[in-house]
């Protein structure tokens, strides 16, 4: 149509009205989606409508090009993709160290310490107990005093571990719980993909399922380390941890397995390689369980060793009213790891671990006890060293 006609003018201010028409209609869906989880804020993108080209008798021969107007060409998110990048990072690291925290600060309210109900107080009492009837041996209500005061100490401890027990076995139910989580995740994720590639073909603008998709990857960096890779039409992949489980419209299922030997311990596995994370919700979890939470039971375990080993050395070698050596315990026996039935097994102070290492050292005393557990063994006229390895179940005399 001539842009010099009355039509033609006419046909030119009424694009105008119809894009900026179309530019409010943009701002009205950003108000009306302030508040959606997710949501980008769109821009219209207008652009000029091609001139017409006209030779005039007012332009002495001369070709002018008549503008027609302006359109709509596009609508735009405005998202920036290396924010993106960072937050995911950031909310996966969050996330990470919040869980860590949170389940060490309930371990730390289950110690009780300090406070009238924790294992110190609890210690200091059974000892204190002792104390006192060292000033009366005949007494016997300090000797009741002593066997209460242990027996609550030992309650104690086999509470802590229990409850131990309990929150690592709620570690686990919980880690498959995100494991599905994460699946689902992924099934939502390749179905807009797929969705993606068929507006992509329409030549349409998919700001509302990219929105979407976008807002799913934010929740998965909440689970774990992701890391996104663009593809042609609006397509992308995803690796997990240290898997790819996504491409396209394509993804796989993250697997759970349990651990040969264990009480329904779950482990991740991608086909028949093992799924490992390194940050997010699940690698912590992962972390309390097989390892923070192990290293509080075994602290707990090597402290009763200790305590069960070293007073009933000593109890072992004391003598009753009548002067006579009861060779009797003071806590019930505890059956060593190695199967041996030397009883009177006491570690040296300074193993580092006592139920995995390959070679275990103890010393039982003959007639008397040392006090000092770091000694130097030069004479073993009243000392026994042995050495037990994880090929035998005999103790071997050891040489210094």
């Amino acid at each position: 149509m001539c842009a010099m006609t009355l039509n033609g003018m006419l046909n030119t201010g009424l694009l105008g009205l119809y894009t900026n028409k179309t530019a409010m209609s943009v701002v009205a869906h950003n108000l009306s989606n302030a508040n959606t989880p997710g949501y980008s804020r769109q821009t219209p993108i207008i652009v000029t409508n091609p001139p017409i080209y006209m030779t005039g008798l007012g332009s002495a021969g001369r070709t002018v090009a008549y503008g027609t107007g302006s359109n709509v060409s596009d609508i735009r998110r405005i998202r920036d993709e290396f924010l993106d990048l960072q937050y995911r990072e950031t909310t996966s690291r969050l996330n990470y160290w919040d869980n860590i925290y949170s389940n060490i600060h309930y371990t730390e309210q289950l110690l009780g310490e300090p406070g009238e109900t924790g294992i110190r107080n609890m210690y200091d009492s059974f000892w204190a107990a002792i104390e006192e009837l060292k000033t009366d041996p005949s007494n016997e209500a300090a000797k009741a005093q002593i066997v209460s005061r242990a027996d609550e100490l030992i309650n104690t401890m086999k509470d802590f571990d229990y409850r131990l027990r309990e929150l690592q076995s709620d570690i686990n139910s919980d880690i498959k719980l995100k494991t599905n989580q994460i699946n689902s995740y992924l099934v939502r994720i390749s179905d807009l993909n797929r969705k993606l590639l068929t507006s992509g073909a329409l030549g349409t603008s998919p700001n509302d399922l990219l929105d979407e998709r976008d807002r799913l990857l934010d929740e998965l960096s909440k689970l774990s380390d992701i890391k996104v890779n663009s593809l042609a039409n609006n397509q992308i992949s995803i690796t997990l941890g240290n898997q790819m489980v996504l491409n396209g419209s394509y993804y796989q299922e993250i697997k759970l397995a349990v651990l040969p030997g264990t009480q329904d311990t779950y482990q991740t596995y991608i086909g028949n390689n093992l799924l490992e994370f390194s940050d997010g919700t699940i690698a912590a979890l992962f972390e309390l369980r097989d390892e923070i939470i192990p290293s509080y039971r075994r602290q707990i375990d090597e402290f009763g060793l200790f305590l069960v080993d070293s007073t009933n050395l000593i109890y072992k070698e004391g003598w009753d009213a009548t002067g006579t050596i009861t060779g009797a315990n003071f806590f019930s026996d505890l059956t060593s790891k190695k199967g041996l039935e030397d009883t009177r097994l006491f570690r040296i102070a300074g193993i580092k671990d006592v139920f995995h290492p390959n070679t275990i050292q103890y010393v039982t005393s003959l007639k008397s006890y040392n006090s000092n557990p770091n000694i130097v063994v030069t004479d073993q006229t009243d000392l026994n060293l042995y050495s037990i390895t994880g090929d035998t179940n005999s103790p071997s005399p050891f040489t210094a």
